[in-house]
């Protein structure tokens, strides 16, 4: 999975290589990985313009997250959903999520999710 994110965040056409290495982690119910790879894949899919993609892949991490009970993963599945929302014209839906993410973070977020998240209440 690493390797077909790293190949798609140089725009090599992983996209195929990524669909089976997360088809490979949903059938090895490996929840942990999968989370990683779904919100760093929507969020190059956010960055190609691919905003159907990018919604879908972030809500699946999302709901992930979720049942492992993962802050910083929640908060780097719902920017990214965001993201997606705000480009497709999603109101109803960026109004919900960014009501979320308005929410007080717990303590246990990591640095990078904190930052993140803060970038973009600045956009």
């Amino acid at each position: 999975m690493l390797v077909a994110l790293c190949e798609l965040a140089l725009q090599r056409g992983a996209a195929a290589a990524l669909a089976g290495a997360l088809s490979e982690l949903r059938v090895a119910d490996a929840k942990h990985r999968l989370v990683y790879g779904l919100s760093r894949a929507a969020a190059l899919a956010n960055r190609d313009a691919q905003h159907v993609e990018a919604r879908a892949l972030a809500v699946e991490a999302l709901e992930f997250a979720r049942l492992l009970d993962r802050p910083s993963d929640i908060v780097l599945s719902l920017l990214e959903l965001a993201r997606a929302q705000r480009a497709l014209a999603d109101d109803a839906g960026l109004a919900a999520t960014r009501a979320e993410l308005a929410r007080d973070l717990p303590s246990r977020i990591s640095a990078h999710a904190r930052r993140a998240r803060e970038a973009y209440c600045k956009e």
